[in-house]
């Protein structure tokens, strides 16, 4: 990466890079045209798209090892699964596109369900401006 992106060096450079070389040993011809700072780029995304924080000191939290080390597994994965530049791309594109998907479906679940609770009263108590009995 050249220095035009300083805005990203620095959660980059704190992030493990991607896995290095094929698991299975066998190596695409265009394998060789995506550099390594090119896969830590993604695995980068991978993690903003699950945990979005501006915060580069988040990175740093010991929890975001487990999530580090899911977006390195997928990048592999599709690394590996990935038949051209162009389908490598494109998945993680679809692998991002679903996680973001997920996320917003749980929220609206999240949200849904807190917002169609009433909020817990104890025993005894009554709802304010509630003039009759005590629940």
């Amino acid at each position: 990466m050249n220095g035009s992106n300083s805005g990203n060096i620095g959660t980059l450079s704190t992030m493990p890079a991607a896995a290095p070389t094929s698991s299975t040993g066998v190596r695409e011809g265009w394998h060789e045209h995506v550099t390594q700072d090119l896969r830590s780029h993604l695995v980068h995304e991978l993690v903003q798209a699950i945990f979005p924080t501006p915060d580069p000191a988040a990175l740093e939290d010991p929890r975001m090892k487990n999530l580090v080390d899911y977006a390195k597994r997928v990048e592999g994965d599709m690394y590996e699964s990935a038949n051209s530049w162009a389908e490598y791309y494109r998945l993680l594109s679809e692998r991002i596109d679903m996680i973001q998907k997920e996320q917003e479906e749980r929220r609206r679940l999240r949200l849904g369900i807190l917002g169609n609770q009433p909020a817990y009263q104890p025993p005894g108590r009554s709802l304010p401006g509630y003039q009759g009995h005590n629940l």
